[in-house]
């Protein structure tokens, strides 16, 4: 769910603040990139660094936004260990 939709890995988890600020984080991103994109498709020279910077931030933000969402759910649960085996 965090790498398909922005924000999605922390709206799963219930953090409405952290998912809406990922996701206009990313949605912001993701425009601007798409917006670098259509500069280079017009001939505009300085657009391919920009395009590589922000698609490298993109990418960043979406693993940080994976891992941290990650690490959440995980502490949600309580570690796993074997449960007591019942003789009858």
């Amino acid at each position: 769910m965090a790498l398909l939709l922005p924000g999605g890995g922390h709206l799963y988890m219930g953090n409405t603040l952290y998912g809406a600020a990922g996701a206009i984080l990313e949605l912001l991103v993701a425009v601007w990139l798409i917006l670098s994109l259509a500069d280079r498709y017009h001939g505009l020279t300085g657009s391919i660094p920009a395009a590589t910077l922000l698609g490298m931030a993109l990418a960043g933000i979406k693993a940080v936004t994976f891992f941290h969402s990650q690490d959440l759910l995980q502490g949600c649960f309580p570690v796993m260990r074997q449960l007591p085996f019942n003789k009858s």
